[in-house]
């Protein structure tokens, strides 16, 4: 009582005899200035934010709500419960996740003896309505839909629970599918993984939201094959490097999962100065708790960037006629119906490739497809689009100034080189393409994507070598060949080309250079990836960026190491550790390397160890896999491996399992975002952040229908149903009529007042006729 009486009592608050005794009761309750703290939560505030309804009341403005029902409140609150958790994982370490683990669940907890009288009959119901629900979500549809889908299986004949028939339960259920997806693909793994990869991207949504969006790869501890699986998608505070940084710390936290972010090794996104800047980039962020984390620039990214340096000058006036083709027939429907009408015409007097009518967009997320698809349809139907235009300028009614604007776009279109450039243009990026389809790919194969930039880029060095020994070989490329064929006396598809013969002058003693600008810039931004020498390495880093180099040489090992190919034995006796030592000292050397930089995840570990494992590791694949290790693929390869001898050689394989991990494209990401445009339209703009991420985890990452009835619908049940004391035996609730405002019951007490006035009026007149009629029945009996 002494330490609560120099308190000066408001009028509200309790005794200091009742304030003793909630301290005791309550150990984390601190009183002072006339407001209570909690001790937990003030420690650990800064984790706390992310929370559910979450509240400063007990941290840092203090609460005055002295009512016993508050301190219980909080007491119970989701808040305050983590960070019970957070003070325990501190006090217990690495025993943390064991005593939660094998904590048991008594025999006699109400929700457990709610759930074993639960029948089966309504369990089955239950799991009819969470399939719905997946089959809402798996579409992309709103909520609302819920409960006429229900109606029509009613219908039907089948049987529902007639309590959780709301749009709210569809909500609800969603977030526990996707709750038990994300845990049996993704945390549960996490948690048994030894290295994890964040790769983040950001876009806008149609509520003009920015999001966030993480991807992890690890690699699945069952198969031992890397995996590449939706994380979070989370809405900055801000869009600078410590924004972003606290976005995905915070769905690590949400997740459970903080432990976890401490294993990463690699952070990939694009190369935007947010992201990989040196000075106060995100990955500079990261680095100052985690030094040795890698930065990889999306190498899909660097492609494109790579033939726009390289292309632009040449293609800037391609550029402005697919630009101003697109456009013009974009938003005309009587434009492309009259184009319709003409290539019906045409099509029987020239050959096209394809039906396609109205000209492709050149600009786009996938910048080399949509300009190799708006040149083939440059190409494929020019005579099309230009008589077309003319009949545009014909017409007499339209306003002098369109008019001479159109004939100057067509005068364009008529030039040759326009034409040879656009199938030029088509020729140059369809071995670029090549390497973008795979760099596309889900697939997680790092060494695939390496191999595909070594041939893309010796591609494009043979043909700079052909070209300096002869500049006509152009004319030899498919497309270019193709369209020269076709044009006879300057007259392509009915038009007069102009300056046919300067346009093939021009092109011929351009297209050396163009293809060298293409290689010089490839090695700008894949150099350190393609050296094979170390004097290779060393004239590359000259040319890259700052931003690439480190990254870039951790990957070069990478693919070093896991390169299996080489593991070739020539020989037909044994070769001794000595003579396979010289023999792959490369391998060795890259070995090496990654062991210096994350030797962290290697405690006790020596590299001598290492080195004597992998060197056995080869000589037992050579001799019992032969002339196969060459044709296998190398994460095949290495995951057989592992299931021979993953127990024999632990610190090799987790070494490889590192390298597993290595990310090389944000094209995942890409699409994901075009998935939250059909999720989130502009008629559910206003869809919250955990509703969005729960719809889209079930949109991209869900099985098919059959699948989840399968193999999850019935965990999502049990999930839903422990979680908290549910009503299944409940029926339908009645449909309370609202409260009449005080407006209202002004308005009714009007209107019983004038009934009261009406009755009373009707009462008086029956009264006064009543009289009358006596009165005169009394006259006639006189």
């Amino acid at each position: 009582m002494r330490e609560f009486a120099h308190l000066n009592m408001a009028t509200k608050m309790p005794r200091p005899k009742t304030l003793t005794r909630w301290a005791n009761e309550f150990k984390w309750l601190e009183i002072r200035e006339n407001r209570m703290y909690c001790r937990t939560c003030m420690k650990w505030g800064n984790k706390l934010i992310s929370c559910r309804n979450y509240s400063d009341a007990f941290i840092s403005k203090g609460s005055t709500n002295w009512q016993r029902s508050a301190v219980n409140e909080h007491n119970i609150s989701t808040m305050h419960v983590s960070a019970n958790d957070h003070e325990s994982r501190e006090v217990l370490g690495d025993n943390f996740k064991k005593h939660i683990v094998q904590t048991p669940v008594p025999a006699d907890n109400p929700l457990r003896k709610c759930f074993e009288r639960m029948s089966h009959n309504e369990r089955q119901m239950l799991e009819r309505s969470f399939e719905v629900a997946y089959f809402i979500g798996k579409k992309g549809r709103p909520y609302s839909d819920f409960p006429d889908l229900i109606q029509l299986e009613k219908m039907h004949g089948v049987e529902f629970l007639s309590a959780y028939g709301h749009r709210n339960s569809c909500k609800d259920f969603i977030h526990y599918i996707s709750d038990t997806i994300f845990n049996e693909n993704v945390k549960d793994k996490l948690l048994r993984a030894n290295f994890v990869s964040v790769l983040c991207d950001g876009s806008t949504d149609s509520g003009i939201v920015e999001k966030e969006l993480i991807y992890v790869i690890f690699v699945d501890p069952d198969t031992f094959v890397p995996t590449c699986s939706f994380f979070s998608l989370k809405e900055p505070i801000s869009q600078d490097a410590n924004g972003l940084k606290l976005a995905i710390e915070e769905s690590f936290r949400r997740r459970g999962l903080s432990d976890i972010l401490a294993k990463m090794v690699f952070l990939s996104s694009d190369g935007t100065a947010t992201n990989s800047g040196l000075v106060g980039g995100l990955i500079t962020l990261f680095k100052q708790d985690m030094p040795w984390v890698a930065f990889v620039w999306c190498f899909s990214h660097r492609l494109e960037l790579s033939l726009k340096d390289a292309l632009s000058s040449e293609f800037q006036p391609v550029e402005e006629s697919l630009r101003h083709l697109f456009y013009m027939y974009k938003n005309s429907s009587k434009k492309v119906r009259e184009l319709k009408y003409l290539y019906k015409i045409l099509q029987n007097v020239y050959d096209f490739a394809n039906n396609q009518i109205r000209p492709a967009k050149s600009g786009g997320t996938r910048w080399i497809d949509h300009k190799i698809r708006a040149c083939s349809q440059m190409v494929d139907k020019l005579g099309v689009y230009v008589q077309h235009t003319e009949n545009i300028i014909a017409d007499t009614s339209r306003k002098a100034c369109d008019r001479d604007a159109l004939i100057g776009k067509v005068r364009k279109l008529k030039c040759a080189s326009l034409l040879l450039k656009s199938a030029l243009f088509i020729d140059l990026l369809d071995s670029a393409r090549k390497f973008s389809v795979i760099s596309q790919k889900a697939e997680v194969n790092f060494l695939l994507m390496i191999d595909a930039l070594d041939d893309t880029l010796l591609h494009y060095q043979m043909l700079h070598a052909k070209l300096k020994k002869d500049s006509t070989y152009v004319f030899e490329f498919p497309t270019v060949k193709s369209v020269l064929s076709k044009i006879e006396q300057d007259i392509y598809q009915g038009v007069k080309l102009t300056r046919v013969e300067q346009a093939k002058q021009s092109i011929a003693a351009n297209v050396c250079e163009m293809v060298a600008n293409i290689v010089v810039c490839l090695n700008e931004r894949y150099g350190i990836l393609t050296a094979e020498t170390q004097e290779e390495m060393t004239e590359m880093e000259e040319l890259v960026t700052k931003e690439l180099k480190d990254g870039d040489k951790v990957l070069h090992n990478i693919a070093r190491v896991l390169r299996t190919s080489v593991w070739v034995n020539s020989s037909t006796e044994p070769l001794s550790c000595e003579q396979l030592g010289s023999l792959f000292c490369v391998q060795i050397t890259s070995l090496e390397q990654l062991y210096n930089r994350f030797q962290r995840f290697l405690p006790g570990v020596n590299f001598l160890t290492l080195e004597n494992q992998y060197l056995t590791l080869v000589r037992y694949a050579c001799d019992n896999m032969g002339d196969n290790v060459a044709a296998m693929d190398p994460i095949q390869t290495w995951r057989t491996l592992h299931e021979i001898k993953g127990k024999s050689f632990p610190e090799l394989f987790l070494v490889v399992e590192l390298c597993l991990c290595a990310p090389f494209s944000n094209a995942t990401l890409e699409r994901f975002f075009s998935h939250m445009s059909v999720v989130k339209t502009d008629w559910r703009s206003k869809l919250g952040e955990q509703a969005l991420e729960d719809s889209l985890r079930i949109h991209v990452a869900g099985p098919n229908l059959s699948v989840f009835a399968e193999m999850y619908v019935s965990k999502c049940v049990t999930a839903w149903y422990n979680d908290k004391a549910r009503r299944v035996h409940q029926s339908k609730r009645k449909k309370y009529q609202k409260r009449a405002t005080a407006s209202k019951k002004q308005n009714i007490d009007l209107d019983l007042k004038l009934s009261d006035v009406v009755h009373s009026s009707s009462e008086s007149n029956s009264r006064s006729e009543s009289e009358s009629d006596c009165s005169s029945s009394n006259e006639m009996d006189d």
